[in-house]
């Protein structure tokens, strides 16, 4: 390939794919001679394209086409852009694919003897699944649900019932919305079970404050009704997978729940470290 290169004019690459001269004795040569033969042809269309005025190959009367630049071969870099703030409300605006998708079982299960289905009725709510109609349950298909989901499983095929799981997402962005609100819903009625625990549990403490019950057989009874609050709040906040409004609070009133709990050893302690009076 040889550019051509007119001053005020296009540039015109002439294409030759092979050029072969006859040489002595009849042989082929397309060594120097062919490659002096194209520069001598170039030298000559550029001599003649020179002494004419170019005009426009359409409308003659109009202005000459613009000259043709060679084109820019320097390699382009791509500077990385300025970091971006992005801030919760800016993932909250970003659709999240993983959490648009369900998993749906249907389950279907003997009508004798009713323990089975007691048993997987009460996996599945433990599990945080939201159910959809008689022996159809959906869960945000995520990892969260994945033993929950198995062990329902495992209990149906026990009971020797039968157990279908099933993909989905919703159709439209409305149903993808109504479908994260009826599980949000779902997860606002189990925090608001365990903020009335957490009350209780500060009630207690209060209660054996006020009678002055300090003991070490009380204490340990009350930090194990502390332990259980601590793993429901942790089983919760793995299944509130769309944060429900509640949750905030729910830390807030464990935080309260433990400070109390530790006051309330310290008082035990130190009614068993005083000497009975009198003494």
């Amino acid at each position: 390939m040889i550019a051509v290169l007119v001053p005020s004019l296009a540039c015109i690459p002439v294409q030759v794919d092979h050029a072969f001269v006859a040489g002595p004795g009849g042989g082929n040569n397309r060594d120097t001679t062919a490659h002096t033969l194209l520069h001598r042809v170039a030298h000559e269309l550029t001599a003649v394209l020179t002494r004419h005025t170019p005009v426009h190959p359409i409308r003659p009367h109009l202005e000459p086409p613009p000259p043709c630049r060679a084109p820019d071969l320097r390699p382009t870099y791509h500077h990385p852009t300025t970091p971006l703030d992005v801030t919760r409300a800016t993932l909250n605006d970003v659709p999240n694919t993983e959490q648009s998708r369900w998993l749906v079982l249907v389950i279907k299960l003997p009508a004798e003897p009713s323990r089975h289905r007691v048993a997987v009725w009460r996996e599945l709510r433990k599990t945080g699944a939201l159910s959809l109609g008689q022996g159809v349950w959906a869960v945000p298909d995520v990892p969260a649900f994945a033993d929950g989901v198995a062990r329902a499983i495992t209990l149906t095929e026990q009971a020797e019932g039968q157990a279908v799981t099933l993909n989905a997402a919703g159709r439209s962005s409305e149903d993808t919305a109504r479908f994260q609100a009826l599980f949000t819903a779902a997860r606002t009625a189990d925090w608001t079970e365990f903020l009335a625990d957490c009350g209780k549990f500060e009630a207690e403490l209060a209660k054996e404050i006020r009678i002055a019950k300090f003991t070490l057989a009380e204490l340990e009874e009350e930090e194990q009704s502390l332990e259980r609050l601590r793993r429901w709040h942790r089983d919760l906040t793995a299944r509130d997978v769309f944060g429900a409004p509640e949750a905030a609070e729910a830390a807030q009133r464990l935080k309260r729940c433990t400070a109390a709990c530790e006051d309330y050893a310290e008082r035990v302690f130190r009614a068993l470290h005083q000497a009975p009076e009198g003494e």
